[in-house]
Formats: structure tokens, C-alpha cells, sequence
């Protein structure tokens, strides 16, 4: 086995699927992935090789080789050639390592939430007008990560008020919570709404804040009754709706969700 550093380019990719036999079904999600790091400036050589066997077989590599060849660009990497067949039993499978395990690594506080919130703030600007799920618009961990440095002090001061709002409300989605606040104009209206939200003392019971409560604690809204949306799409349009009811002095004395998609849009003043 030797390995080296190469520049693969999409000729020499599309050469080497030729040769991909008996390897698992092909993730059309995570070569759009990689195909955007690619094309958006984000890929990085790293140690991790593509992989040929002996025989000229494709062993390890698939999605990153098809995604060069969907962007038609030549990129570093480390390849390795002459591998014994047999070691393909022990490529991947070691535990995938999570967005919260590169944050983890980075020191960054609240790890496990800024993934989340990422996501919930990307879906909103981008796919508001579709069902949310991971192929309408696919994220990579890089991209997730540059997303979140671009505007780390407001991701890390809005999960520190989402989640001091989850402490006192279990019902709450701290992800959920921390992307409206990220997407709200109006940071001190929005904290405050969140403050509210988590203690929920004072509230007239036509309050839209104490409606959207009661309805989360008591679980009203069921993703099964919602054409297979997935709850944090539902618990963001929820969210919305009583932040803009709010916000307006509206009371109410029976909470709806919103028809969803599209999303609502959130009140700016």
C-alpha cells in the first residue's frame, strides 16, 4: 500500500467510479455536500485517502470522487493505491463525528445548539416555501461551521437566552428559539419575548405568549397530523405567529398554526 498527495481532477474521478463495485448505495445528499464545499472555496486536504484496492477497485471515496466530477473541478487530496481488498471490512466504522464534536474540539460553549440553529436560521431565509428536511438544502459541517462564525457572538448569545428559556420550559425548543431570535430586527423585543416565554409568570390567559406555551406543554401540535413535517418546522411557525401576536398587543383565545409552507413572515418592528 502507498499513499500520496495528489490533484484529482474530474477525469481522473470519473475513471476511477468506472471501477466502484460492491460498495454502498451512493448518498445523492452527501455529494451535494462535499460538491458545495468544493464550489463555494471549503474544501481542505485532509489525511483521509480515497482508496483502491490491488485489483483496481474502488474501495473508499465514492461521494467525495462523484462530487468532483459534478463540479468539474480539480481538487488536493491524499490517494491510496495498492490496498489489500480485505481491509475494505474495516473502513468506516469508527462513530461519525458530529457538528457537536467539531465544536466540542474548537472549546465552543453550547456545542450541541448551534448545529440546530444553523440549520433552522439557513431553512427560514432559503426553503421557506417547502417541507424542511436535509436534501432541499443540504449543509455540510464546514459550511455549517463558516455559517456560524460569521456571526458567532449572535448564535452564542441567542442560545444562552434560548436555553435559559428552556430551563424553565422543557417544551421549548432551545434551537428553535435561538433561530428567531437570530432572524428577529428587533434584539431587545425578541429577548424579551423569549424571557416570557421560559417563565410564563403574569400572562392573561389570551396572551398569544401563554397560548403558544400551553400548547407546547401539552404537545397540541402532533408532526403525524402535518403532512410529515418535521416538529421544529411546525414549533418555528408557532413560534412566529406569537411573537408577531405579540408584538402587536393581539390577544387571542384559541392558538392556531399557521398554514404552513410558506413560512410567516416575522413582524420588523
Amino acid at each position: 500500500m502507498n499513499i500520496e498527495q495528489v490533484l484529482m481532477t474530474p477525469s481522473w474521478a470519473a475513471a476511477l467510479l468506472e471501477n466502484n463495485i460492491n460498495n454502498r448505495n451512493m448518498r445523492p445528499r452527501k455529494v451535494a455536500e462535499i460538491a458545495d464545499d468544493i464550489s463555494s472555496g471549503r474544501w481542505m486536504l485532509n489525511p483521509q485517502p480515497i482508496a483502491i484496492s490491488s485489483t483496481g477497485v474502488l474501495i473508499d471515496g465514492q461521494h467525495r470522487l462523484k462530487a468532483i466530477v459534478l463540479t468539474n473541478q480539480s481538487v488536493p487530496l491524499m490517494l491510496a493505491n495498492d490496498c489489500p481488498p480485505e481491509c475494505f471490512k474495516t473502513i468506516d466504522i469508527g462513530t461519525v463525528r458530529t457538528n457537536a464534536d467539531f465544536f466540542k474540539i474548537e472549546g465552543i460553549k453550547n456545542a450541541g445548539h448551534i448545529s440546530p440553529a444553523v440549520r433552522f436560521v439557513e431553512s427560514y431565509k432559503h426553503t421557506p416555501h417547502m417541507v424542511w428536511c436535509h436534501s432541499q438544502l443540504p449543509l455540510s459541517k464546514t459550511q455549517i461551521h463558516d455559517l456560524y462564525l460569521d456571526q458567532q457572538s449572535e448564535y452564542d448569545a441567542a442560545i444562552e437566552i434560548a436555553l435559559r428559556s428552556y430551563n424553565k420550559c422543557k417544551q421549548i425548543n432551545p434551537g428553535v428559539l435561538a433561530a428567531l431570535i437570530i432572524l428577529c430586527p428587533n434584539k431587545p423585543k425578541v429577548n424579551e419575548f423569549a424571557d416570557i416565554m421560559g417563565n410564563g409568570i403574569g400572562l392573561k390567559s389570551t396572551s398569544p405568549i401563554y397560548m403558544w406555551r400551553q400548547a407546547l406543554i401539552n404537545a397540541t401540535f402532533k408532526t403525524s397530523r402535518s403532512r410529515g413535517m418535521k416538529t421544529s418546522q411546525i414549533h418555528m411557525a408557532g413560534f412566529i405567529k406569537s411573537y408577531n401576536f405579540w408584538r402587536q398587543n393581539l390577544e387571542i383565545k384559541l392558538f392556531k398554526l399557521p398554514s404552513i409552507p410558506p413560512m410567516p413572515s416575522i413582524y420588523e418592528f
